[in-house]
C-alpha cells in the first residue's frame, strides 16, 4: 500500500510544479516515474504470470497463439542479451507511458489535468497493470491519432503499423478519418439506431454460419454490465463532448478537438450497441479502450 500512497504524492506534487511553471522538466519526472513504477510490478494485475508464462513459452519454442511478432521480437531480443522477463514488461510500461504523454501533449489542452487522469482513472493502465501490451498497441494509436490530427499522414501510418504488431486490435486506429468532419445531432441519432440495426443483422447472420457458438460464448451474454454504469458512463461522455462545444456550430474548434469528441461518441455507440446485444463486457472494453480513451484528452477542453 505503501508504494502505491508515495507514487500519487509524488506524482502529484510533480505535476503540480508542471502546473505552475510549465517546466518541462517536471512532466519529463512524472513520466520516468510511472514508467519505473509499473516496469519493476511484480505480480500484479491478472495478467502477469500469464505473460510469463507465454514468454517462457515463447523461448522453448513452444506454440503459443495470440501474440504478435514485435512481442515475439522482444522476447528473443531479451533471451540474446540475457534480459529476465522483467524487462519486457519494463519495455511495454515506458512505451506505454512514453507515447501516452506524448500524445497528451500533443492532443490535450490541460496537459497536467490529462497526464493526472492517467494516473488516477481506472480504465486506464496504471490502475490495474491488465493488458500490458495492448496498452503499448493504444498509447503508440494515441500518438499517430495526435499525427492524423497535423497532417503528418505517413507518421501515422508508421504508428500504427507498429501499434497492430503488438496488438492486433490497433487495426482500429485506421479508423481516424472518419472523425475529422464534425457531425450533426441528427447524424450522430442516425448513426446509433444504424450500428444497432447493424449488429442485429450480424449476429443474425452468425447464428447461420458454423461460428455459431460464438453466438454463445461472446454475445447473450450475463456479463453486459450495469444498466446504472453504462448511464453513467454515457452521461459523462456526452457531457464532456457537449461541454466541448461541439454541437456548438458558432463555436470553431481545433482539429484535435472535434477527432477527440467523435471518438468519444463512437465509444458511445460501441458500448451501447454491446449492452442492447448483452456482448461480454471483457472483449467489448478492450475494443473500447481506443474510443473511450479519447477522453483522456478530451477532458481538459470541457
Amino acid at each position: 500500500m505503501l508504494p502505491y500512497v508515495l507514487l500519487y504524492v509524488v506524482a502529484s506534487v510533480l505535476l503540480v510544479f508542471f502546473a505552475m511553471t510549465n517546466y518541462r522538466s517536471f512532466y519529463v519526472g512524472f513520466g520516468i516515474l510511472l514508467a519505473c513504477f509499473g516496469g519493476v510490478r511484480y505480480g500484479v494485475g491478472k495478467d502477469y504470470f500469464s505473460y510469463i508464462e507465454a514468454f517462457s513459452d515463447m523461448r522453448t519454442g513452444n506454440v503459443v497463439r495470440g501474440y504478435e511478432p514485435l512481442n515475439w521480437v522482444l522476447v528473443k531480443l531479451a533471451e540474446g542479451v540475457g534480459f529476465a522477463d522483467q524487462a519486457i514488461l519494463f519495455f511495454y510500461s515506458a512505451v506505454t507511458v512514453l507515447c501516452t504523454l506524448l500524445a497528451i501533449w500533443r492532443l490535450s489542452q490541460g496537459r497536467a489535468v490529462s497526464a493526472y487522469l492517467f494516473l488516477t482513472v481506472s480504465i486506464f493502465y496504471l490502475s490495474s497493470f491488465n493488458i500490458a501490451r495492448q496498452w503499448v498497441a493504444v498509447s503508440i494509436g494515441f500518438f499517430a491519432v495526435s499525427m492524423y490530427a497535423d497532417r503528418r499522414y505517413l507518421y501515422f501510418l508508421i504508428l500504427v503499423a507498429i501499434a497492430t504488431c503488438f496488438h492486433y486490435s490497433a487495426v482500429l486506429v485506421l479508423l481516424a478519418p472518419l472523425f475529422v468532419r464534425r457531425y450533426s445531432v441528427v447524424i450522430c441519432v442516425i448513426a446509433l439506431i444504424g450500428a444497432l440495426g447493424l449488429g442485429e443483422v450480424f449476429i443474425f447472420l452468425l447464428s447461420k454460419t458454423p461460428y455459431v457458438h460464438y453466438l454463445l460464448d461472446q454475445f447473450r451474454s450475463h456479463k453486459s454490465g450495469s444498466s446504472f454504469l453504462m448511464a453513467v458512463y454515457f452521461l459523462g461522455l456526452f457531457s464532456l463532448v457537449f461541454l466541448a462545444g461541439y454541437f456548438d456550430r458558432n463555436l470553431q474548434l481545433d482539429r484535435r478537438v472535434v477527432i477527440l469528441c467523435n471518438m468519444s461518441m463512437a465509444s458511445v455507440v460501441l458500448l451501447m450497441v454491446g449492452f442492447v446485444f448483452g456482448i461480454d463486457f471483457e472483449p467489448l472494453m478492450r475494443v473500447n479502450l481506443y474510443f473511450a480513451s479519447a477522453s483522456l484528452f478530451l477532458a481538459p477542453a470541457a
